[in-house]
């Protein structure tokens, strides 16, 4: 007899499949919002602020610690402050209200990335809103919301600050510490399987099991250390290994889905040792990196960095087995091989040199900070650079809340205040998600209020016993919590339902006025509507369109770390606040590539191409720091002329190559949709740009090596020892930016979905320089 079909179906399933520790967060986050509205209706504070807070400082994008926590009491109060001060002054002057709550929104809004501390800000722009909406209906009511409020928040902020430590959960450098080792030591893992399939000759299934990419988590924990540790120099070491780690990921992935078709024996004959030598030394760098990940600090040092002499070469053993496969071409022994033997063999090469090129630095080379002579510079710069495009998203959210402001007024109904807060609940800090998840989290407004009503008819007439209420509040939003621990695909589903029911139905006790409560609840879903109207209609952004911008800016900041050849070198402090910016810019670039990945095409990007450019983009700045720092610590005399000809041909052309890059991303980017026709008058123009054929690099690169061997063969007459060091790094870097920049082109062209290739990459000659790797 056949087994009853599954009620749910599949994608379901695997959505609300248990993960290790998603019970126990979901039961800490609910336990710590229902002992916060225990607490906040005891002291008589009955009112959404309190659970909301206890709910959110449990999420897993939230950390909770005693000193952030005086940080945020410290904003809530002098949010509850600055909020009675702005009511009371538009409450007198009424045509100063639209305009100056329209301002303190936006810039309450841009703010809060910048801080770092999103609780604080989210506490003290929903402060500031209620307080305003209060005043129009009841000027003197004003301080005793702005009190009912910030008490909410804080009792909120304490009870969840409490719980986390008492969970005694490790700290978030910890936490991304752990992923990035698991992440390596997995991709380890993989590696070593496939690599003895191939060995072997062994089949395995063709399902390959969930992907290896944990970006999305990885991200998540970033977040976390940039909120609890504001240090640039442990966030370019997190962006570096998350870039790595991904990258690492996605060859892996590539290899061990070409190893599960067995390769025939007489290929194995041919190219095992070489195949075979290639596995172990990737295996051997993986299980290196996995245990670098552990202390992410440790892979940024101060001085210069130091290669190991038993770090693999992994050129030479790419070079190797290409040369061994042109040496079987040529004595055609390769002619018998069949066409899936043949383009398994192209396939598992490129991932292994692809992955090769992960790892081609050990990881205690992989970030360099250049340390200027003198007093250190601060650690961190208070504001970074204006964000346009920040500003923009906050200018919007603004609008929506002053929109919603308008509404609630012309409504005059006090108890429809939501309409000004659901704005600010819902608005999240990125560009794309807002419009990606509209209709996810308008189901979970409509869900929640519904659930809210709901209680409140079935429970509240019937008792008003403060412990039951609690009880069936546990009982409901539980579920929710779970939900929302999941994947993104259904996650705002989770959440908006619990914070709707939250705003919805939370009063000073159980309950019992429905007609107050529907007032909320319609608040609640014209409030969303309103912002996912004004994120549509007004200037609509997505993150396939920010992740072209974003390359735009991070392209055109390596063109400004150095300048033309013959022109005065950049400070020590020019470089390194570029240097910042730049890895500000690669975690956007990163985080904005897993939002691309659920717009799908609508994103007119490929996501799975970002990572891969965001790693070679941030190889490329760091050899270009390493460069000019080191002709800067140690200048070397005059060169001869033919080699210092050579050398600023080599680096003008570097530089032509990237601004080509530059022009062809910034002719692609747009505001329109994907399907729209400016979209395909972009791709075009871009594609235009693209088609005409970059500069060569081979002749100069070659020029530039070999007046370098002929000034290693003269002896470096009258040079001294760390001038002599610092030329032959450069050497190396220059030689590396020659090899990555048409990987860069490649990754780019990918991309943007471009048809035109740009020519083959640069061969490196072989010239014996240690730093050149």
């Amino acid at each position: 007899m056949p087994s009853p079909a599954p009620l749910l179906p599949a994608w379901l399933r695997a959505e609300l499949a248990p993960t290790p520790g998603r019970w126990r967060q979901a039961l800490a986050a609910t336990a710590a919002s229902t002992v916060a509205l225990g607490v906040a209706l005891a002291l008589q504070f009955g009112s959404f602020p309190a659970p909301v807070l206890g709910l959110k400082g449990l999420m897993p994008g939230i950390v909770c610690t005693w000193p952030l926590l005086g940080l945020r009491l410290a904003a809530i109060a002098a949010g509850a402050y600055g909020a009675v001060l702005i009511g009371g002054l538009v409450v007198q002057l009424p045509w100063l209200l639209v305009p100056t709550f329209f301002a303190t929104t936006t810039a309450l809004m841009y703010l809060v990335p910048i801080r770092q501390n999103p609780i604080a800000g989210y506490c003290v722009a929903l402060i500031v809103s209620a307080v305003v909406y209060t005043g129009v209906f009841a000027p003197r009511a004003m301080g005793a919301t702005a009190l009912s409020l910030g008490a909410g928040f804080a009792i909120g902020i304490v009870v969840a600050t409490l719980f986390a430590r008492l969970r005694a959960t490790p700290s978030s450098v910890e936490q991304l510490a752990d992923a990035l080792a698991a992440a390596f030591a997995r991709s380890g893992a993989v590696l070593r399987e496939a690599g003895a399939r191939v060995q072997v000759g062994v089949a395995a299934p063709p399902d390959a099991g969930p992907p290896l990419s944990a970006m999305t988590r990885h991200l998540q924990l970033l977040s976390l250390v940039r909120m609890e540790a504001l240090d640039l120099e442990l966030e370019r070491a997190c962006v570096a290994l998350i870039t790595a780690a991904e990258r690492a990921a996605t060859y892996v992935s590539t290899v061990d889905r070409v190893s599960r078709r067995p390769m025939s024996a007489p290929l194995r004959a041919l190219l095992g040792a070489e195949i075979g030598a290639l596995f172990a030394a990737l295996e051997f760098g993986l299980a290196a990196f996995a245990r670098a990940a552990r202390q992410p600090a440790a892979v940024v040092c101060a001085a210069a960095p130091a290669l190991q002499a038993d770090w693999p070469d992994y050129v030479a053993l790419v070079d190797a087995l290409h040369a061994r496969q042109r040496v079987l071409i040529a004595a055609g022994r390769l002619q018998g091989l069949s066409l899936d033997d043949s383009t398994a063999l192209h396939a598992l090469d490129q991932a292994l040199g692809g992955l090769g090129d992960v790892l081609h630095l050990p990881p205690d080379a992989l970030e360099h900070l250049p340390v200027p002579p003198g007093p250190s510079p601060p650690r961190r710069l208070l504001l970074p650079p204006f964000d346009r495009y920040a500003a923009q998203f906050a200018a919007k959210i603004g609008l929506a809340c002053t929109l919603a402001l308008l509404v609630g007024v012309a409504s005059h109904q006090q108890a429809m205040e939501t309409v000004v807060l659901n704005p600010l609940i819902l608005a999240q800090g990125s560009y794309g998600a807002t419009i990606r998840q509209t209709w996810l989290r308008f189901a979970g407004v409509i869900a929640g209020g519904a659930v809210a009503v709901l209680t409140m008819v079935a429970v509240m007439p019937n008792t008003g016993d403060v412990t039951v209420w609690l009880v069936v509040y546990f009982a409901v939003i539980l579920p929710c919590i779970y939900v929302a621990l999941g994947t993104p695909r259904l996650s705002y589903l989770g959440l908006q339902t619990a914070i709707t029911f939250m705003i919805v139905i939370v009063a000073d006790g159980p309950t019992v006025d429905v007609d107050e409560a529907l007032w909320r609840f319609c608040g609640t879903v014209v409030g969303a509507a309103l912002l996912f109207g004004v994120f549509a209609v007004v200037a609509p952004d997505y993150a396939g369109r920010q992740i072209v911008s974003r390359l735009t800016e991070l392209l055109r900041l390596l063109l400004s770390m150095g300048p033309e050849p013959g022109q005065p070198l950049a400070t020590v402090a020019r470089l390194r606040g570029v240097n910042d910016r730049v890895t500000a810019g690669l975690a956007d670039l990163l985080r904005l590539a897993g939002e691309a990945q659920y717009e799908g095409a609508a994103s007119g990007v490929r996501a799975a191409a970002v990572v891969e450019a965001a790693g070679i983009l941030r190889r490329i700045t760091h050899r270009y720091g390493l460069m000019r720092h080191g002709r800067r610590a140690a200048p070397y005399p005059p060169l001869p002329p033919a080699l210092a000809t050579a050398r600023d041909g080599l680096e003008m052309v570097l530089r032509r190559r990237l601004a080509r890059l530059a022009e062809i991303v910034a002719a692609r980017h747009h505001r329109a949709r994907t399907d729209s026709r400016r979209h395909r008058r972009a791709c075009d123009a871009a594609r235009r740009l693209a088609a005409a054929p970059p500069p060569d690099l081979q002749p100069l690169l070659a020029a530039y090596l070999a007046g370098i061997e002929a000034l290693r063969a003269s002896g470096f007459r009258g040079w001294e020892p760390a001038t002599i060091e610092s030329l032959m790094a450069e050497v190396g870097h220059l030689r590396r930016i020659a090899e990555l920049t048409p990987k860069l082109d490649a990754a780019l062209l990918d991309t943007l979905h471009l048809d035109a290739r740009p020519s083959a990459a640069v061969l490196p000659l072989g010239v014996p320089v240690a730093a050149s790797r």
